[in-house]
Order: structure tokens, then C-alpha cells, then sequence
């Protein structure tokens, strides 16, 4: 069995409202955080957070992050 989804599919998923949540590392650490997230097919996904929130600096200091975005309904196989 595989999970893997098409572009199509994916690009689908991530255009409708979810909560996301980030990570970066910060000081040496793991910071986790939920976060709202704005996309549109074919486009980039973009993180919305103050520009002077913790997340927001440990991303620049990090110049990288990590991003997870699932649904929160339960389907079975």
C-alpha cells in the first residue's frame, strides 16, 4: 500500500483551510508551533506569523523551517 499523492492532489489538499504546524530549530532546540498557512495551486506556501513573533526569528537565524499540514479527519482503508 502506498500514501504517496500526485502534484495535482497535493496541491488540492494544501489549498484548503488547515492548520499547519512549523518547525525550526531554535538555540540548539526543536521549536513546534501551530500556524495558519495561506496557498494557491502552482503557488508558494506562506506562513503567517508576526515579523517580530519567536517563530518568525528563529526562521531567519535558521534561514530554514519545516512545515506539516494533515487533516484532521479519520478515514480508514
Amino acid at each position: 500500500m502506498t500514501y504517496a499523492i500526485s502534484r495535482a492532489e497535493r496541491e488540492q489538499f494544501l489549498a484548503q483551510p488547515h492548520v499547519g504546524v512549523v518547525s525550526v530549530v531554535e538555540q540548539g532546540a526543536p521549536l513546534t508551533v501551530p500556524i495558519w498557512y495561506v496557498y494557491e495551486p502552482g503557488g508558494q506556501v506562506i506562513v503567517i506569523t508576526g515579523r517580530e513573533s519567536r517563530k518568525a526569528r528563529a526562521v531567519d537565524a535558521a534561514r530554514w523551517l519545516s512545515v506539516c499540514v494533515q487533516s484532521v479527519s479519520r478515514t480508514s482503508t
